[in-house]
């Protein structure tokens, strides 16, 4: 038997602060966000208030094709270094991983009769 707990969490979720680990990793992985609903002061069993958080899992908007591009793209001193060494060897390794990367992430391509 495991000891493995299976916990799906669902979108829409209203969940307090000791499941926030769980419903981050959650909302990471499937592009959710975590927000935070108004928090309420709550009384214990002892009579001592307290804070309490609440949090919601809400759909967020998948990344655009630039931030997942700005992403992919290797850091300007690498790219700065390919250049050179493309030179160098008369190479295009540069060009190739930037056409690669484009290519992953394509532009979105707009309808001529699109009114949006």
């Amino acid at each position: 038997m495991s000891d493995e707990i299976i916990f799906t969490p669902k979108l829409g979720d209203v969940f307090g602060a000791e499941k926030y680990d769980i419903y981050w990793q959650f909302a990471t992985n499937n592009h959710y966000q975590i927000v935070e609903e108004v928090p309420s002061i709550r009384t214990s069993v002892d009579g001592t208030e307290y804070l309490y958080r609440q949090y919601r899992v809400l759909p967020q908007n998948p990344p655009s094709y630039i931030e997942q591009r700005q992403r992919a793209y290797p850091p300007l001193s690498e790219q700065l270094d390919m250049i050179y060494w493309d030179k160098i060897n008369n190479t295009h390794n540069w060009q190739e991983t930037i056409t690669a990367i484009k290519s992953q992430f394509p532009k979105p391509v707009m309808e001529e009769n699109d009114d949006r």
